[in-house]
Parts: structure tokens; C-alpha cells; sequence
């Protein structure tokens, strides 16, 4: 049976769809892999590939940095700590709806 594909966006759907039936299946290291790429799980080899050969960029949060203040902070004195972000190039970037959380 054929299908009409209206764009790239729907095939790319559609193959998401077919690629989470087959790997419900059954589980192999191939299949996961194929998973992991399609779904460009960064911490997999898969996702690892899938995000290099993406050409768009991302923010890569271990190529950011946070400056350090120019003179010593005092206790309870706010201190601002600009963060230079960059992406997978290690290119500066602007991105707006970044959120940072800092702990302690």
C-alpha cells in the first residue's frame, strides 16, 4: 500500500513511527543505535553521530564557560558571572530562551 507524502516532515514522521514499532519488537544493538540516531539521544553514539551530522547548531554546554569576576566577590554582595555560550563548533551564540541552573 503507497502513501502520499505531503513533505520531508511527514516521511521524517512517518519514519519515526515505523522505527518505534520495529524496535518495540525486538531489541538489538543495530536497532538501538538506529533508535538512538533517530531521536538524537546525546549521550549515545547514535545521538553523537545524529548531532554532528546535523547542520544546524545546538548550545554545547561542556564548550561554555562561565568568566570569572574581575575583582575578589565579598560575602553578601551580589556578583554577576558572565557565561560565554557556544555551540558544537565553538562558535559564540545567542540563545534567548537558554535557562542556566546553578547549585551548590
Amino acid at each position: 500500500m503507497a502513501r502520499i507524502l505531503n513533505g520531508p516532515e511527514n516521511c521524517f514522521k512517518d519514519l519515526v513511527v515505523s522505527l518505534r514499532f520495529v524496535i518495540r519488537q525486538s531489541v538489538s544493538t543495530e536497532r538501538q543505535f538506529l533508535s538512538d540516531f533517530v531521536m538524537a539521544n546525546e549521550r549515545t553514539a547514535g545521538g553523537r553521530l545524529a548531532r554532528w551530522l546535523s547542520p544546524a547548531s545546538y548550545v554545547e554546554p561542556d564548550k561554555c564557560e562561565i568568566k570569572p569576576p574581575a575583582l575578589p566577590a565579598r560575602t553578601a554582595t551580589r556578583v554577576n558571572l558572565p557565561i560565554v555560550i557556544r555551540d558544537q563548533y565553538g562558535d559564540v551564540v545567542i540563545a534567548p530562551a537558554l535557562k542556566v541552573e546553578v547549585s551548590t
